[in-house]
């Protein structure tokens, strides 16, 4: 039954960045989750993307549509898409005290770099690249480079934190344990 393979909120977007939330609902979809949300703030909804059937698409205006909308996820993917720009809701700092699965992704690791507050999540998953992983150091990227892994153990032991550091091999943080991965293929790109 779908209620027995939890339910997958992917949140972000922005008019011109539709793309990336659409894959990602797309890709929880194919993953095996049983119910997928894509939900994304009701000005974006003239870009919403063609998506397949079974994908629900709530928006939201407020953020007690936003609380209604994730009262019953089991996991949140959020970041992908919601660009740079201040965000009129303080949908992180809502995100960070909930007590399931965040993932963070794209402009929303932007966000929590500046996000200033602390975080009660205890299953906090952050997937940054290269680019990303330096401004949640907040270190040039030339020195991050010369010593990744120093790095993604620095950000998850500060964002008390798994850290999934993509790239050609994938690193993986948790709990202060460093694990790497040189799977994938091509289209990954």
């Amino acid at each position: 039954h779908k209620y027995d393979f939890k339910h997958v909120c992917v949140l972000g977007g922005s008019p011109s960045m539709m793309g990336s939330v659409a894959l990602s609902a797309s890709a929880a979809l194919a993953a095996g989750a049983g119910l997928v949300s894509l939900a994304t703030h009701l000005s974006n909804s003239s870009t919403m993307r063609s998506l397949p059937y079974e994908i629900i698409t709530p928006f939201y205006e407020t953020m007690d549509d936003l609380i209604n909308i994730l009262s019953n996820k089991d996991v949140v993917v959020y970041g992908m898409g919601v660009s740079k720009e201040k965000p009129t809701l303080d949908v992180l700092a809502y995100l960070l005290s909930l007590d399931i699965p965040i993932i963070v992704d794209g402009d929303g690791l932007f966000h929590l770099s500046k996000h200033t507050g602390s975080h009660s999540n205890t299953a906090l998953i952050l997937t940054p690249h290269l680019k990303e992983l330096s401004i949640l150091a907040n270190v040039d990227m030339q020195e991050v480079r010369k010593d990744v892994i120093t790095y993604v153990k620095e950000v998850a032991n500060m964002y008390q934190a798994t850290v999934i550091c993509k790239g050609p091999t994938t690193i993986v943080c948790h709990k202060n344990q460093a694990s790497f991965y040189r799977v994938g293929n091509s289209g990954l790109a």
